[in-house]
């Protein structure tokens, strides 16, 4: 037996595939899924809203920008989207939007019009300037309904997500991108978006949920991650509430960012930003989908937000968009 299994464990290295269990469906109030990400991460979180606005009815924008920014093209999105959002200009990328639409790449305008824009940008960025996250919601100021967007550009934090008490100095570059801010963001972002959320009370001892390991290479099937960039393993927090499939729950989509995934940090951008907190207290499921690094294509391990994976890669056949919209699909039974 124990030969045996030294054999597959073997075959599944030598292949590449995941030891991971799949991914389950859950019972999902398919008017209540919503995304978000910090970073690169959030220029992801745009453009699964923008190409999936009927699924999505709301997205969260930490230190990210406008979709399509990037146009293609990385110095552009190191440049323009990054560092100098003078050279932003929002009336195309709106246009660009326009296009997607009418040639069927992205879904119709009018599913934006009530969704909810959570914008944040710590006012001491220096990786993504604060001036980039203005573009974003002058963008979506064309798309969404008057106070549907809510800002928060007033706390002296550098770049990273904005946590009550886990991380570096608010104001210092930490390297794992995770500040603490007092500032409880991952619950003001899906307050706004859902509404009618507790609020966790700090600290919180042991929450009412599960982390879950899941296969993630089921969504992307033979393509390996040096095509697609994802990593083998995904994981999603699962609420108790949730678990046994009789309450309708919420669905959220996290995105970690730039050098934050299982690589990198383990899980601590699963465990430490927040979102399990109030989603446990909520019954939200919370999916995090993760990048590999490709030293070649994506040395930072980061969700393709320039076109690493193809030109079409912030649109619905985008390789990691189309990956991702899978795996919604199957937790929500869609």
């Amino acid at each position: 037996m124990q030969i045996l299994f030294l054999s597959v464990l073997t075959i599944l290295l030598a292949t590449g595939e995941s030891a991971a269990a799949p991914l389950e469906s859950y019972n999902v109030d398919a008017t209540q899924i919503s995304t978000s990400g910090l970073s690169a991460g959030a220029f992801m979180a745009v453009q699964m809203h923008i190409s999936h606005s009927m699924i999505f009815s709301g997205v969260g924008v930490l230190a990210g920008g406008p979709f399509w920014c990037a146009k293609n093209n990385l110095m552009t999105a190191t440049g323009a989207c990054m560092t100098s959002p003078n050279l932003i200009d929002v009336a195309y990328l709106q246009q660009i939007t326009r296009n997607t639409v009418l040639t069927g790449y992205a879904d119709q305008l009018s599913f934006l019009t009530d969704d909810k824009v959570y914008l944040y940008s710590g006012t001491d960025d220096s990786v993504v300037d604060p001036g980039v996250v203005n573009k974003a919601e002058q963008y979506y100021s064309e798309f969404v309904s008057v106070g549907n967007i809510k800002t928060v550009f007033d706390i002296p934090g550098e770049h990273g997500f904005p946590t009550v008490s886990y991380g570096g100095q608010c104001d210092r570059l930490n390297t794992d991108y995770i500040n603490y801010c007092n500032y409880d963001a991952a619950y003001d972002m899906l307050e706004f978006i859902h509404g009618g959320l507790q609020q966790a009370t700090y600290p919180t001892g042991e929450l009412a949920g599960t982390i879950l390991t899941f296969d993630q290479t089921e969504f992307f099937g033979n393509n390996g991650f040096s095509d697609i960039g994802l990593a083998d393993d995904g994981y999603i927090f699962v609420p108790d509430g949730c678990a046994d499939r009789n309450t309708a729950c919420k669905l959220h989509v996290a995105f970690h960012g730039c050098k934050q995934g299982e690589e990198y940090l383990g899980q601590t951008y699963v465990t430490e930003t927040g979102y399990n907190e109030v989603a446990a207290l909520n019954n939200i499921i919370v999916v995090y989908p993760q990048v590999k690094k490709n030293l070649m294509t994506n040395p930072n391990g980061c969700f393709d937000w320039w076109g690493y994976t193809g030109s079409a890669y912030a649109s619905n056949i985008g390789k990691q968009v189309v990956a991702v919209r899978k795996m919604v699909e199957k937790i929500a039974n869609l």
